[in-house]
C-alpha cells in the first residue's frame, strides 16, 4: 500500500500538515507522536519510574493502546479516548520513547496498519526505521523559537495553561534527547526531502508536500 513518511522535530507541525495531506490524498493519517504520548500518559498513571528503563520496559506490553479512525485518528487507553489530553505529555513521551520495548510495540501497530491501508505517518523515525520503504519521505523542520510559538498557541487554544519560555526550553531539551537517544534517534533519511516551515504557513507546507506526492505518483 502507498505510504508517506513525515519526520521532524517536536512542534514542527507534522500532525497538522499530515492530517491535511492524508485527507487530500484519501489516505489514513497515523500520528506516532500521539501514541508515544499515550504510552507516557499510561506510565504516569501507573506510577512508573520514567528514569528507570527496566520499569518502563516491563510495563510496555501491558499498555492497552488502540487506535480508531471514525473522525481522524483517536487514541484510546483501555477503551478511554484520551486524544484531547495528550498535548501535555510531550516531555513524558520523550522519556518512554528511549525504551526499545516501547518503540517496538508502537512500530508493530504502525506497520500493521500500513500493510492494509494507504497511510501518511508522522513521527521522528518513520522514514528511517518504521517505514523505510515509504513512497515519499519528508523531513519537516523549523527553528526552535517558531516551533515553541506554535506549540504554545496550540496549548492555549485547548484551554491549557502554558508559558511560552518554558515551552521553548522543553522543545530544546526534547530536540537534544530525540537526536541523541541510543534507539532510533531523530534523523533525516538520506532520501527524504527537507521542508523548512519557519517562514511558511501550514497551507504552503501542505501544497509543497502534495506537489512532491504527485511527482512520486501518489
Amino acid at each position: 500500500m502507498p505510504s508517506i513518511a513525515i519526520d521532524g522535530p517536536s512542534g514542527a507541525g507534522k500532525s497538522t500538515v499530515s492530517i491535511q495531506v492524508a485527507d487530500r490524498l484519501h489516505m489514513i493519517h497515523l500520528d506516532s507522536g500521539a501514541m508515544y504520548r499515550a504510552v507516557g500518559m499510561y506510565m504516569a498513571r501507573q506510577g512508573a519510574d520514567l528514569q528507570n528503563a527496566a520499569d518502563v520496559a516491563a510495563r510496555a506490553d501491558s499498555v492497552p493502546l488502540t487506535l480508531t479512525f471514525e473522525n481522524g485518528q483517536r487514541v484510546r487507553l483501555d477503551g478511554e479516548d484520551v486524544t484531547d489530553e495528550l498535548a501535555k505529555y510531550s516531555y513524558t513521551a520523550s522519556q518512554v520513547s528511549k525504551v526499545p520495548q516501547v518503540r517496538e510495540k508502537i512500530n508493530q501497530i504502525l506497520r500493521s496498519i500500513a500493510r492494509d491501508m494507504g497511510v501518511v505517518v508522522d513521527g521522528r523515525d518513520i522514514g528511517t526505521t518504521v517505514l523505510p520503504q515509504a513512497n515519499l519521505k519528508i523531513y519537516l523542520t523549523a527553528d526552535p523559537a517558531a516551533r515553541a510559538r506554535r506549540r504554545y498557541l496550540e496549548l492555549v487554544g485547548r484551554g491549557m495553561e502554558a508559558d511560552e519560555a518554558q515551552v521553548l526550553r522543553d522543545i530544546i531539551q526534547r530536540d537534544y534527547e530525540d537526536t541523541h537517544r541510543a534507539v532510533s534517534p531523530l534523523a533525516k533519511a538520506p532520501d527524504a526531502v527537507e521542508v523548512d516551515c519557519t517562514h511558511i504557513d501550514k497551507d504552503g507546507v501542505v501544497a509543497e508536500i502534495l506537489r512532491l506526492a504527485r511527482r512520486a505518483g501518489l
